[in-house]
């Protein structure tokens, strides 16, 4: 019986340090999985934007995949509303009304759908070629609102018109893709924070990146009491409106706008794709700064309309690759910040003619554009 009572004693040890062994391993497989998913979802989101970019269409099995390890790694509560709110969009203009609460009262409209059978009645160029669905926003008053379509399960793009709906892109004000900011790491659900400053009626389409695309959404448009609606700022005293060149289809070296050291413009990136060219000759050695003050600088036009530029700066008569870029200046100087962009030609520019392109990235808005130049033998 002494014998028996240690064997036993020994299998039920075994037993046991076998189970701790497997739980341990378990726990550390999970471990390791989330990392391994992770790197994934970066990669295949990485992979959707790269095609997006370059407009070509996305296979559904990528996107299949993507929010399957969305749902794994950012699991989010369920945020269909109860209270009939269910599939109230439009499939065409001009779009089921959402009317905004008098003063002192908080907007709070939300909406949840399919678009599997609705039609693509805004398409691209004005929206994305996805199926899509409408609302209009009756502004009376200044408010900050969020239109949000986080919790999606599709591609989601944001397109807001004024006084017309999906007319044209000239009447666009506002877009968005992606807001990862808002909606999560690595959200393929698009998302704007915006002053509704003007009063009128806002045309908003909730659209599909891709044709084809089906699902659930979630809209959602709330007030932002902590978000003030700012009086515009005006053009800075001296500079000069920018006029859109008769022909921005052109190459980069084929158009644009004259100026010279010291000139200053207000100029809009207007549409997505949009571009704006300035150019200059230099008679000797220089060094250029090029500024272009948006969303960030506070005190200017573009302060918080929008904008995020992106600066190139092109050596003619070529224009065939940029021989300066910049995206934004983060904190490396005092009178410009943030995402705004500036150019300073430390490698000093040759006497020759110069060509600046002014874009958006994936945004529109209001930009200052500033030139200075210091002669090479002053430094």
């Amino acid at each position: 019986m002494h014998h028996t009572f240690n064997l036993c004693r020994l299998i039920g040890t075994g037993l046991v340090a076998l189970l701790v062994v497997l739980l341990v391993g378990t726990a550390s497989a999970q471990t390791a999985a989330a990392p391994d998913l992770k790197t994934e979802f970066d990669r295949i989101f990485a992979q959707i934007v790269t095609l997006s970019d370059a407009d070509l269409e996305v296979p559904q099995a990528m996107y299949d995949r993507y929010f399957e390890l969305q749902r794994n790694l950012y699991p989010i509560p369920d945020e269909r509303h109860s209270g009939g709110q269910l599939d109230q969009g439009m499939d065409g203009c001009p779009g089921t009304v959402i009317p905004q609460p008098p003063p002192g009262q908080l907007m709070d409209f939300y909406d949840d759908g399919q678009i599997n059978f609705k039609l693509d009645d805004c398409t691209y160029p004005r929206c994305r070629r996805g199926t899509d669905v409408h609302y209009q926003l009756v502004i009376n008053h200044p408010e900050w609102l969020l239109i949000s379509t986080c919790g999606s399960v599709y591609d989601t793009y944001l397109c807001v018109f004024r006084d017309s709906c999906c007319a044209d892109t000239a009447a666009r004000v506002l877009v968005n893709n992606n807001a990862p900011q808002i909606c999560g790491p690595n959200a393929l659900q698009a998302a704007i924070s915006a002053c509704f400053l003007l009063s009128g009626t806002y045309y908003i389409t909730l659209d599909a990146l891709n044709s084809g695309t089906t699902g659930d959404y979630h809209f959602l448009v709330q007030s932002m009491p902590d978000s003030v609606c700012e009086v515009p700022i005006p053009c800075t005293q001296g500079y000069e409106q920018h006029i859109e060149a008769q022909h921005p289809n052109d190459g980069v070296c084929e158009s644009g706008t004259l100026v010279e050291c010291g000139d200053g413009y207000c100029g809009a990136i207007d549409r997505l794709g949009d571009r704006d060219v300035y150019y200059f000759t230099l008679s000797s050695c220089a060094v250029v700064t090029l500024s272009a003050f948006a969303d960030d600088t506070p005190a200017r036009s573009g302060y918080h309309r929008g904008l995020d530029p992106a600066l190139r700066l092109f050596a003619g008569p070529a224009c065939d690759h940029p021989i300066y870029t910049n995206d934004n200046v983060l904190n490396n100087y005092t009178d410009i910040l943030g995402n705004d962009a500036r150019i300073v030609t430390t490698g000093r520019l040759r006497a020759g003619t110069y060509w600046l392109e002014i874009t958006g990235n994936t945004t529109i808005g209001k930009y200052e554009f500033l030139i200075t130049c210091t002669s090479c033998g002053e430094e």
